[in-house]
């Protein structure tokens, strides 16, 4: 009976451990979109481009000399962007331009059970978010 409730226990404390990474995976994903889309708005405003820099090793992101939000290390981080903004082979950064549009690209923000895709499309710099 004792060895039962502890089965029980262990599966109900992965449960609630594995369930976290859905409203944390959420807030970050979040988080990343608002800080794209200010850069897009900065870039218009300010006429001149602005970078969002996206770090897979440390993980975090960022716009350079503001903020810089870490990613929780529960969550892995992938980025695809043009070869050009390629700072390091895990350092990248997405760029846009006075005039709206960007380099594009997709930041992947992914935890044990769900995966978020945030992708900047390149002609329009229109920052979506779709989950998996």
């Amino acid at each position: 009976m004792l060895v039962l409730l502890a089965v029980m226990a262990g599966f109900a404390a992965s449960r609630v451990v594995g369930s976290l990474d859905g409203p944390t995976l959420q807030a970050t994903t979040g988080e990343l979109a608002a800080v794209l889309r200010r850069a897009r708005s900065e870039a218009i405003v300010r006429n001149q481009p602005t970078v969002v820099r996206v770090d897979v090793d440390a993980p975090s992101f960022g716009i350079p000399g503001e903020r810089t939000y870490k990613v929780p290390e529960r969550l892995k981080v992938t980025l695809f962007t043009a070869v050009t903004e390629q700072l390091a082979a895990n350092v990248g950064e997405i760029r846009f331009f006075p005039d709206g549009s960007s380099t594009g690209g997709e930041v992947t923000l992914a935890g044990e059970k769900a995966r978020s895709y945030v992708q900047v499309d390149w002609l329009s710099g229109r920052v979506a978010v779709y989950d998996e």
